[in-house]
């Protein structure tokens, strides 16, 4: 199942999609806010011929500026389908980059998985994959921060961000690759063979810790 919400989240989201393997990621479920055209015709357009996807509606949890109070009995509304919509299809896997659409998706999801928990397949063994937003750099979305102690795998995308909510330190390509040529002087300045420098953790585009990884090859 794979939550979709509109402007960028549907951009990164459609990125994401396409690099999927449609022969193991099958059927591929779409969950969409019921006022969003644009997803929809997204996805329609990149699932124009398929016989294993379907489209699935549900009202929007919470409009923009619409205020948190009234908020609660939106999404409540929408939870209300998505209890429906989980029951119904029993995903395996939920996908979601951020949109407030994710929440009630996903914790019916997870409540179902808690009242069925004999359950080996289907909802019965979620596991929910979430992506940060690329335009969170130094803070989690709210999304993210409802989503974080429950998520089986959360991605983020800036490695400021994943080190102010792990802690660990982790260098970008250019600064790793400036810090090599730094130490390579330095080698040759003091003519030795060996010599122990201190670095920062190595640079990579997969950094894990536990459930929160670093990714910066996504998009």
């Amino acid at each position: 199942m794979i939550v979709f919400g509109s402007g960028g989240h549907t951009t990164e989201m459609i990125r994401l999609v396409k690099n999927l393997p449609r022969t193991r990621y099958s059927p591929r479920n779409y969950v969409v806010a019921d006022t969003d055209e644009m997803s929809k015709e997204k996805i329609q357009l990149m699932e124009e011929g398929s016989k294993d996807s379907n489209l699935i509606e549900i009202p929007r949890s919470r409009k923009v500026h619409q205020s948190y109070f009234t908020s609660i009995f939106t999404t409540l509304n929408a939870m209300f389908y998505c209890f429906i919509n989980n029951y119904k299809y029993q995903p395996d896997l939920i996908i979601c980059n951020g949109p407030g659409t994710c929440i009630p998706v996903c914790y019916s999801a997870l409540i179902l998985s808690w009242l069925m928990p004999w359950r080996k397949t289907g909802f019965g063994k979620i596991k929910i994959v979430y992506i940060e937003s690329l335009a969170r750099v130094k803070s989690l979305s709210l999304t993210g921060k409802l989503l974080l102690p429950t998520a089986s795998l959360f991605i983020i995308q800036w490695p400021e961000l994943y080190t102010k909510i792990t802690g660990i330190e982790i260098n970008t390509e250019k600064e790793a690759e400036a810090e090599k040529d730094k130490e390579e002087k330095e080698k040759e300045i003091n003519n030795e063979k060996d010599i122990n420098t201190k670095t920062k953790t190595k640079s990579t585009s997969k950094f894990i810790n536990k459930r929160i990884i670093f990714r910066d090859d996504l998009m």
